[in-house]
This record gives structure tokens, C-alpha cells and sequence, in this order.
């Protein structure tokens, strides 16, 4: 890349236009931005290696394999809030929110393809016995016990032993949990199911086992087994609290399966689908009337651009700076550094073998969240390298423009402009993931996990201290931080070489790989992206992009938490 110091007017788009409408902005870019050819080559590198790095392991973290289960007898991971466990609630509410059972049971195959663990099966045997009745639950169990290795009377035979001998009553970090069936089969009292164990002279002999499914889980097979055959009156409490603690709402739909749909207890369950049904066609019907008036607006403004009639209040630099450059490079090597230093000031100490892993309590996890402020600081580097703030304010657009509220008004304008692009990146990255999974059903490879939302999985757990922290990171954070180190800063850096359509394509490319969203999930963020920046060339001012930024945001975050609180913990 050849640097060019000839100083040169404001740059005309397009670039056809032989009667270009641009105002010039708060201050005409006459010369470049400070810094010097070999500091852009350094901020250069360092952006593209420390970029690099965010994107791979942050993609690497969504395709790692699923961790072996059973590697911890003791313990068994409760459900979250993932996508699987989010339709499983929906399908159950729904059906019995007076639709049909139907309108839950369409939802089955999502629910099985997500079901990839012993644990996750077990959860989706459950809510297939709320839809399809214990028939089906039974028939579940079974192959999951089959496929493991273990005898199908666990499920259809067993007959539960008293609390004090149950598998819940052993300590769960000390030894598998016990597992004594007697079979319906002809068999030797003496020689238990292929995966159980006996307990001969006080001492619990384990039988050989699938090392794919934990002793604790064989032990839920077996009383969810006597739960769907009608003998919950033969489940002890240990059982049943285990139960609970290992599978919580699901436990609870299958423990209360025999109750009237009236009943406090049942009702706390499957409880809520009116209400959810009615917020989700609200939310449809808000999409579509800001889909149908976007595209209004968006028709309105291409027309005006074509047209030649736009002004765009951007003034790009000429070539030769490095300094906004370099601010964006600082900032990404310090977002991996905290990212890095996070992660080692606030670990968990290594568990003691056979107890789990302790996550972070809500206001260490707040505390993680409220610190990514820190990330303002490399904003101010400008001022580091010799820049004024006024110099650096107006530069990179912290300026009101032609009023704060006129730029406000632009912004959301724009934004609801961009809903058709919005909609039509996420559609694009429905079909592509439609192709993808096609592609590896083709090559023999099993399908590919449910994609999560890293919002879903901050907020899911509903505590206070992660909620509040979080949408004031979103709201404020994020349109401040953000824009003014992607539109602000690399924006007008990459406009001094560049025209708005590649700068605001670059820029997007960047923005969106700075987000923790797995492959595809990447195209709607990146697509945002570049709305924002078509904002910041056509206002010159980061108002507008910023309370886009917050309006969609906001949106998102009101609705997922609207959404999680219908849904129930």
C-alpha cells in the first residue's frame, strides 16, 4: 500500500456523482490524521493478530467437542439456559395452553436433535411423556439404557429399595452411587444387570459399565421408570430430591405428571403458554410493522441516494495517519489481555475430585461484566500520542452534529431503514445452516449442536446482580465503546484509502468477529455493522449510529428478559 501525502478535498459518493452533495463536517480533513507510515504497520499487525486470535478461539470454544459425561460420578450438570431446554419449555406450555397437544409435539425432533448426552436424553424422555404420553417416556429410558449397556429392567422392572439403601442415600463424592434391580428376566439373584452393582459384606463391588453415563443417571433411568409405570409411591425422598437437583424442571414436569392440570404443583410446570403465545405474537406483530416500515424507509433513502440527493456529512482524511488506526489496535490487544486476565483472576479453584466445578456466584459474575468499562480506556490513546481532545472529539465524530436530537432522529430513522437488511442476513444464515447440515448429513457426520446465544446463557440464570450489570454493558456500553472505536476510529482510518461501501464492509468484518456468536450467527451482527457505519458517512456525527445501537440493543434485551421471565427459572 502506497502512502500518499497530497493533501485533497473531501471525497465524493458515489463516486459518479458529478454533482456531489456533501457539507463538510465540524473540521475539513486538509492533511492526515497524525502518526507515520511505520506505526500504521505496526497497528496494522497487531490489529490483524490480536483480531485473529479473538476470532478462533471464540469459534473454537462454539465447535469443541461435548465433554465425555460420566467422567464425574458425583455430580451431573443441571440444564441451563439453552436452546434445547428453552423449546422443551415452550413445547410443554404450549400444548397445554388449550392448542393441542400437536403444537408441542411438532417441536419433538428440534427437542431430540438437541438431545446429545445421556442427560440431555433422559430430559427429552420427559417432556415426550407430557406430549406423547408414558408409553413413549418408557420406550426412551429403555434405549437409553440399551445403548449403554444396561439391563431394560432398570426401567421396567426395578423395585425401588428403601431411602436407606437407595443410591441417592450414598455420599456422591465418595462412590458410585449403589443400583440394586431386581430383574424380571429369569436371572441369578446373584448377578446383577450389566452395569449395577451388589453390595457383598458392606463393600460396594461396581460392575463393569458404560463410562459414557454416570452411576447417578442410572439411578434417575430407574425412577423415572417407576414414575411413568405408575409406582411414584415407591420413589424415596433421597431419589426424588436427586431427581430434582440434577434435572430440575424437568424432574418436575415428570414427578408431576399424575397431578390434575389444576394443581398448584402442576400448573408451576406447564403453566404460562397463554401468556407466552400472546407475547410471542405481540413480538411477531411489532416485527412486522417495523419490517413493512423500514422497507419504506429504506426504498425512500436508496431512491434519494441514486438520485444523488443524500448529503454526506463525513469528511474522510486524506491518506498518511496512523493514530485512529492505532487506537483500534490498542483496543482489541487490550480487550484480549483483559479477556485473558478475567479469566485467571476470577477461576474457580480446581474442585476436589468427585464434587463439581463451583461457577461463579451472581456479583463475581457481575463484577466480571461491570470491569469490561475498563475498555474505555484505550479510547484515549490519541491523546497518548500528542492528539487534543477536542482534535481527537471531532474526529472521530463525538460531536452533536446539526443537534443532538436531530441526530437522535437520524439514528433511529436509519435503524429501522436497516430491519430489511437485518431480516434478510438472518434469513441468509437460516438457509446457510439449512445447507450446512445437509452437507454433513450427506458426508455421514452427526449434526451439529443447537446454536446458543451468549446473551441467553449471561442473563438465563435470572440473577440480579448479572441482570443489572449486563443491560447497562448493552445499553451504554456498547453503543459508546463500540462506536466509538469501530465507526469512530477504524472507520475514518480505513476512509482515507478507501470508499464508504469496502470501509464500511472492513469495519463490519472486524465488529462482528469481536462478538461471541458461533459461524453463520456472525452474518446478523456483521450486517449491523455496516448499517452503523453507512450511518456515520451520511451523518459525520457518532450520535446516530450510537442510539441505533442502543434502540436495537435495547430491544433485544427487553425482549430476551421478558421472554426467560415468561418462561419460568
Amino acid at each position: 500500500m502506497t502512502m500518499s501525502t497530497t493533501p485533497q478535498g473531501p471525497q465524493q459518493w458515489p463516486p459518479t456523482s458529478p454533482t456531489p452533495r456533501r457539507e463538510p463536517g465540524p473540521i475539513p480533513s486538509v492533511a492526515p490524521d497524525p502518526g507515520s507510515p511505520k506505526a500504521r504497520l505496526i497497528a496494522l499487525v497487531v490489529l490483524i493478530v490480536f483480531f485473529g486470535m479473538t476470532f478462533y478461539f471464540q469459534q473454537k470454544q462454539h465447535s469443541a467437542p461435548l465433554p465425555a459425561p460420566g467422567i464425574n460420578p458425583g455430580h451431573v450438570d443441571p440444564p441451563g439456559a439453552d436452546p434445547t431446554t428453552l423449546v422443551s419449555k415452550l413445547a410443554v406450555k404450549f400444548s397445554h395452553a388449550g392448542f393441542g397437544a400437536g403444537s408441542g409435539q411438532q417441536l419433538m425432533p428440534q427437542i431430540d436433535e438437541g438431545a446429545r448426552t445421556p442427560a440431555e436424553k433422559i430430559r427429552a424422555a420427559t417432556v415426550a411423556g407430557d406430549l406423547l404420553g408414558p408409553e413413549e417416556a418408557i420406550d426412551r429410558l429403555k434405549a437409553i439404557a440399551s445403548e449403554h449397556g444396561l439391563d431394560e429392567s432398570l426401567v421396567t422392572g426395578a423395585v425401588l429399595e428403601a431411602p436407606a439403601e437407595s443410591p441417592a442415600a450414598q455420599p456422591e463424592a465418595d462412590v458410585p452411587p449403589e443400583t440394586d434391580v431386581q430383574a424380571e428376566s429369569p436371572q441369578d439373584a446373584t448377578s446383577p444387570p450389566t452395569g449395577q452393582t451388589t453390595a457383598t459384606d458392606g463393600v460396594v463391588e461396581d460392575a463393569p459399565q458404560d463410562p459414557g453415563i454416570s452411576p447417578l443417571l442410572v439411578e434417575d433411568l430407574q425412577t423415572l421408570g417407576a414414575i411413568y409405570r405408575g409406582q411414584e409411591s415407591a420413589v424415596s425422598d433421597q431419589q426424588r430430591e436427586g431427581l430434582i437437583d440434577r434435572h430440575e424442571w424437568f424432574a418436575r414436569l415428570a414427578l408431576t405428571q399424575s397431578l390434575d392440570e389444576s394443581d398448584p404443583a402442576r400448573q408451576e410446570v406447564i403453566g404460562g403458554g397463554g401468556a407466552l403465545l400472546a407475547f410471542t405474537l405481540l413480538i411477531g406483530l411489532g416485527f412486522l410493522v417495523a419490517f413493512v416500515t423500514g422497507l419504506g424507509l429504506l426504498i425512500y433513502f436508496l431512491i434519494r441516494i441514486f438520485s444523488r440527493k443524500v448529503n454526506w456529512r463525513m469528511d474522510p482524511p486524506v491518506p498518511g495517519g496512523s493514530v485512529y488506526l492505532e487506537t483500534a489496535a490498542v483496543f482489541v490487544l487490550v480487550f484480549v489481555v483483559f479477556k485473558l486476565g478475567m479469566e485467571f483472576l476470577l477461576a474457580s479453584p480446581p474442585p476436589a475430585p468427585g464434587t463439581p466445578v463451583q461457577p461463579l456466584s451472581g456479583p463475581q459474575m457481575a463484577l466480571r461484566i461491570s470491569a469490561q468499562w475498563l475498555l474505555l480506556l484505550p479510547v484515549l490513546w490519541p491523546l497518548v500520542r500528542g492528539v487534543s481532545f477536542e482534535e481527537m472529539r471531532r474526529a472521530i465524530g463525538l460531536h452533536g452534529g446539526r443537534g443532538v436530537l436531530r441526530e437522535m432522529g437520524a439514528g433511529i430513522v436509519a435503524y429501522f431503514a436497516g430491519i430489511p437488511i437485518l431480516f434478510g442476513t438472518v434469513l441468509a444464515t437460516f438457509i446457510l445452516m439449512i445447507i450446512w447440515e445437509a452437507i454433513k448429513s450427506a458426508m455421514g457426520q452427526p449434526p451439529s449442536p443447537p446454536p446458543e446465544n451468549p446473551i441467553i446463557d449471561v442473563i438465563g440464570g435470572s440473577d440480579p446482580w448479572v441482570v443489572v450489570s449486563f443491560v447497562v454493558l448493552a445499553t451504554l456500553w456498547a453503543p459508546i465503546v463500540e462506536e466509538t472505536i469501530f465507526r469512530g476510529c477504524l472507520y475514518r482510518h480505513a476512509r482515507s484509502r478507501v470508499g464508504p461501501i469496502i470501509a464500511g464492509i472492513v469495519t463490519a468484518i472486524v465488529f462482528g468477529g469481536m462478538h461471541g456468536y458461533a459461524g453463520p450467527l456472525l452474518l446478523p451482527v456483521t450486517s449491523l455493522g455496516f448499517i452503523f457505519a453507512m450511518m456515520r458517512e451520511w451523518r459525520g456525527s457518532l450520535v446516530a449510529p450510537m442510539t441505533a445501537h442502543f434502540l436495537h440493543n435495547a430491544t433485544v434485551t427487553a425482549i430476551l428478559l421478558v421472554f426467560l421471565t415468561a418462561i419460568g427459572p
